[in-house]
């Protein structure tokens, strides 16, 4: 048994890493016996595990054995816990559903609207032996590991493994195209649920153009809604009446503020910079906009080859970091001012 398990480690790898193409011929017993090092017998036994469990096919009258899967999917699956009520995160989704599956591994999808804590206990029981989750904070999982996207760490978290993109440089990089054009008076619209370092970025541009008042320009939302935006409006203009540029912490929060700007008579295109977080549904090419691109898509791609790779290989001695590079997009649609 010490020699068996080896061997039969090393084969179903082989098989499930696709080395052996659907019905292919498999080594012989001779073959595997000269390989490993082991007599005809503990190759044979190797060979009929494989066979019970699905993953070879014995033929007849001396036809050998043959591959009959080199499995299309892994039988260990990744669960995506999360919400996709977004477009940003519908196509995390999707790069996680591309990596995994050019590896050969299923994606369920998850959005528990109970207890998370039940949720977990039945995947224990299940297929799925890693997931990646946002926007339901720490999970406790008994030895399934976990990459969280878009998680900004609390006390006592430093060993989970995270992915986001730089956010602290879109928002720096995007300020600076805003203050390069000439624009000083500079009003914020944020929601406190979103990534902190945005925010710390825009801080960190306007500083440098000597506008230290940051805090004071920072309109927080209460709520993702039209009303929150008009009520946002309101305060800006009675503080900032002429404010020249408008930065949001999102693409959804930018949609809103255009309406709501639009929607109390005033004229911002070509006169008011907005910049958004994001590039929901390549809003520059419909709005006169800049934002960020996140570059989602890689963002879920890499949360799955992480994940895998310590499935297949074990969690690593550090916590993963991975904080992947943004793009600014349209920042031509920023207004120079004269």
């Amino acid at each position: 048994m010490e020699k068996l398990e080896p061997i039969l480690k090393t084969l179903r790898r082989e098989l499930e890493d696709g080395r052996y193409a659907h019905l292919a011929h498999f080594p012989s017993e001779y073959e595997l016996s000269e390989r490993f090092g082991v007599n005809k017998k503990t190759a044979n036994k190797a060979v009929s595990l494989l066979v019970a469990g699905g993953l070879l096919v014995r033929g007849t009258r001396g036809q050998g054995t043959r591959v009959v899967s080199g499995l299309l999917f892994h039988r260990e699956q990744i669960a995506f816990i999360g919400e996709l009520t977004s477009p940003y995160y519908a196509n995390v989704f999707h790069g996680i559903q591309n990596a995994a599956m050019s590896r050969r591994y299923l994606v369920t999808y998850l959005s528990p609207s109970g207890r998370i804590a039940d949720v977990l206990k039945m995947l224990s029981h299940s297929p799925v032996k890693g997931i990646v989750t946002h926007a339901y904070g720490r999970l406790e999982t008994a030895g399934i590991p976990v990459v969280y996207i878009d998680h900004e760490l609390q006390a006592g978290e430093q060993d989970l493994h995270m992915i986001s993109c730089n956010n602290y440089q879109g928002g720096y990089e995007i300020m600076r195209e805003v203050i390069a054009r000439g624009h000083r008076d500079i009003v914020i619209y944020f929601h406190p649920a979103l990534m902190r370092e945005r925010l710390t970025g825009f801080y960190r541009a306007m500083s440098e153009a000597g506008i230290e008042d940051c805090e004071e320009r920072t309109f927080y939302s209460m709520e993702h809604s039209d009303f929150d935006a008009k009520s946002a409006l309101k305060r800006i203009q009675r503080k900032y009446p002429h404010f020249t540029a408008l930065a949001t912490g999102s693409d959804n929060d930018l949609l809103r503020m255009a309406k709501a700007m639009s929607g109390a008579g005033i004229v911002w295109s070509g006169r008011k910079a907005l910049t958004g977080f994001g590039n929901v549904t390549g809003i520059g090419d419909t709005l006169p906009v800049a934002t960020v691109d996140q570059h989602p898509f890689r963002i879920g791609c890499r949360a799955a080859e992480i994940l895998i790779d310590m499935m297949e290989n074990g969690e690593p001695e550090q916590p993963v970091r991975d904080m992947l590079d943004v793009e600014i997009l349209y920042p031509h649609h920023i207004p120079v001012l004269r």
